[in-house]
């Protein structure tokens, strides 16, 4: 387990294997966690951070732009970082070796959960949703496209939060009514409550622009059971 302290020149940080503490301090660094539950501070200065495997913390600095990089593997990590309003300035957040086809966005409280790999690899951007656009001033960056948060507020991407079952509802697959996100367990029995549950976030969904990300709150948590498709079929009038 190390902790690696930069100065305030262009330092390349390496923590390898244990569960390490890195600071870059000012100028721009490279930090690089390796194995285990790291904590990857960058501070000033444009910083480039890779957890590698394990759960980590990762934040970057303020105000000033950085840069995420993760890769199948990367474990559950965290993101904490207030960026600079000025869109040439965001951060990015580089997920190599997928697409965007892949991900997942989902809302939990007002953090921002991507799983963009179809396992339980998952990054968690910490208050994304505040209203401060500092706190969402970043670019997803996949192999095949790039979006921002004014693409996610449009509903494009981004889904209702799903429980353990791994099956969520997206705005994107209600409207190609392409109704279930599979991750893993197989379908349970269909269930009214949760048909009328799924009817009412089909319903908000329908209505959702950019000026009403707030909605947001209202809609159900999780959608844990199957959902016929007959239930959509019948709200979209077909």
């Amino acid at each position: 387990n190390d902790i690696l302290e930069g100065q305030n020149k262009d330092d390349i940080l390496n923590g390898d294997d244990g569960d390490d503490r890195l600071h870059g301090w000012s100028g721009n660094d490279i930090l690089n966690g390796g194995n285990g539950d790291d904590y990857l501070s960058g501070d000033d200065g444009f910083d480039i951070l890779n957890g590698g495997a394990g759960n980590d913390y990762l934040d970057g600095g303020m105000n000033e732009k950085d840069r995420y990089l993760f890769q199948r593997g990367h474990g559950q990590d965290i993101i904490d970082d207030r960026g600079n309003d000025i869109s040439s300035e965001y951060n990015d957040i580089v997920f190599e070796g997928t697409n965007l086809t892949n991900a997942v966005f989902s809302r939990s409280g007002n953090d921002l959960i991507v799983r963009a790999y179809g396992t339980d690899d998952s990054v968690t951007l910490s208050k994304y949703f505040d209203s401060s656009a500092r706190a969402h001033s970043f670019n997803f960056i996949f192999d095949d496209k790039t979006i921002s948060y004014q693409d996610i507020i449009k509903g494009n991407y981004l889904s209702a939060q799903t429980g353990k079952s791994g099956y969520g509802i997206t705005p994107k697959s209600l409207l190609n009514r392409d109704l279930l996100t599979r991750n893993s367990t197989p379908v349970a029995n269909e269930s009214p409550a949760v048909a009328s549950q799924a009817q009412q976030l089909a319903s908000a969904m329908s209505g959702f622009t950019a000026r009403q990300d707030s909605s947001l709150s209202g809609m159900p948590d999780q959608i844990q059971q199957f959902v016929q498709q007959n239930n959509f079929a019948a709200y979209w009038g077909n």
